[in-house]
């Protein structure tokens, strides 16, 4: 997986309600002073157990070369896994595509992305 892109789980709803022209700030950034968002193969987990009550999610695809603020790969204690936080707004020209992502009937949610690069 291409470690220049990184994504960032929502709700168009959300998305929409916290987008101010140039940037994106949910309130994570001030409740704990960072944007929790993930890597490819994080996606899918992320989903499920998060926004397991929801039946659509808006999937941010983030190209960390363009984004102005700083992220950091910070270890999540319960888990062990790392996940990259961004500790500043998204500037909503860092976000290379916005996805729509539907639950299955079963309520789950499958994500795959797989890379040759």
């Amino acid at each position: 997986m291409r470690e220049d892109i990184i994504f960032h789980i929502t709700t168009k709803a959300y998305f929409n309600s916290h987008k101010k022209s140039h940037e994106y700030v949910p309130e994570s950034l001030d409740t704990e002073g960072f944007i929790h968002s993930s890597k490819g193969d994080q996606v899918e987990a992320t989903a499920n157990r998060i926004f397991a009550e929801e039946t659509q999610l808006l999937l941010l695809v983030i190209d960390v070369s363009t984004l102005t603020s700083e992220v950091k790969y910070e270890q999540d204690e319960s888990s062990g896994e790392t996940y990259p936080h961004i500790y500043g707004p998204i500037n909503i020209d860092a976000i290379m595509d916005k996805l729509d992502i539907h639950a299955e009937k079963s309520g789950e949610f499958k994500i795959a992305f797989s890379s040759n690069t």
